[in-house]
C-alpha cells in the first residue's frame, strides 16, 4: 500500500488539485499542516485527507515527520502546489499497489526509490526548455530505508549507494509561480536560506561566485540548455535565475561580514 504525504501551509489555492490527483493511486492521503489560516485544513478534510498539525520544522524534517505518521511504509511525497499528470497516475497505478510490501517479490523493493520528471508552470506557461525543464524529483520511497535531508532549502532524499533509482514514465506538474510577485516571495526566502546553508558549510562568496556564477547560470539555462525556445518566459527565467544566484552570494557575503564583528 502507498500513502501520499503532502506538506502545506496556506495552500487553499492548490491543495484540492494535489489531493484529487492522488485519489485512486494511494490508499491514504496525509496532509501535514503547519499553521494554515486560509481554510486549507477544512478543504483537505472534505476531500478525505487525514490532516495532522505540527509546527514548521523545516522542509526535510517536516516531510520526515509526516512520513512517520503514515499508515503505510511506502510514501509518495508531494508539495501542495504539485499534481500527478494522468500519464503518471496511470504509471503508478500499474505497479500493483496491493503487492506493495517489503519483500523481494514486490514491484517496489525496499532499497529502491522512484522518481519522475517535473514540469513547472511559470506565469501561466509550461516551461519545456532550459534549466527548469531538467528537473527530476525522487518521491516514492520506503521510509525505513530512505529519509529527507535536513538542509534548509532544496531538500532531497538521502539515497545510499545500495539504493536503486528508477525513473517512471509521466510528469509531475508543478504550479509553482502563478505570478512574478509570487516568485519574488519565494525568491527572497530561498536566497536567504541558500546563503545560510552555504555559510554553515563553510563556503564563502568569492569574487568568482559573486560575479561569474550568476552570469553562468543565466547563460547556461538560456543558451546551452535552450531556454530561448520558451520565448519571453525563457528570457524572464534567465534574468530571474541571474538575480537569484547574485542575491544568494550577496547575502552569503553579508553573513560572512557579520560573523567577523
Amino acid at each position: 500500500m502507498l500513502s501520499a504525504v503532502i506538506i502545506a501551509r496556506n495552500e487553499a489555492a492548490n491543495i484540492e488539485r494535489a489531493i484529487r490527483s492522488v485519489h485512486g493511486v494511494v490508499t491514504e492521503v496525509v496532509v501535514v499542516d503547519s499553521g494554515s489560516t486560509d481554510g486549507t485544513q477544512a478543504l483537505a478534510k472534505d476531500l478525505g485527507a487525514r490532516v495532522l498539525e505540527t509546527e514548521w520544522k523545516g522542509y526535510g524534517p517536516t516531510k520526515n515527520w509526516g512520513a512517520a505518521q503514515a499508515t503505510n511504509p511506502w510514501i509518495l511525497s508531494l508539495d501542495a502546489d504539485e499534481e500527478l499528470s494522468e500519464h503518471l497516475r496511470t504509471t503508478i497505478g500499474r505497479l500493483s499497489l496491493d503487492k506493495l510490501v517489503v519483500s523481494s517479490a514486490a514491484p517496489f523493493a525496499p532499497r529502491q526509490v522512484y522518481g519522475f520528471k517535473r514540469l513547472t508552470k511559470f506565469c501561466g506557461k509550461w516551461i519545456h526548455n532550459g534549466a527548469w525543464s531538467r528537473d527530476v524529483v525522487w518521491r516514492i520511497y520506503h521510509r525505513d530505508h530512505t529519509q529527507w535531508s535536513t538542509r534548509a532549502v532544496h531538500e532531497t532524499l538521502e539515497i545510499g549507494e545500495e539504493t536503486q533509482e528508477l525513473l517512471l514514465a509521466g510528469e509531475l506538474k508543478h504550479y509553482s509561480f502563478p505570478s512574478l510577485s509570487h516568485y519574488q516571495k519565494k525568491h527572497d526566502s530561498y536566497a536567504q536560506l541558500g546563503a545560510e546553508a552555504l555559510f554553515e558549510q563553510g563556503k564563502r562568496a568569492t569574487s568568482e561566485k559573486k560575479y561569474l556564477a550568476p552570469l553562468w547560470r543565466a547563460f547556461k539555462g538560456y543558451v546551452l540548455q535552450g531556454g530561448w525556445r520558451d520565448g519571453a518566459a525563457g528570457w524572464q527565467i534567465a534574468k530571474l535565475d541571474y538575480q537569484h544566484v547574485k542575491d544568494k552570494y550577496r547575502r552569503l557575503s553579508a553573513l560572512t561580514e557579520a560573523a567577523k564583528k
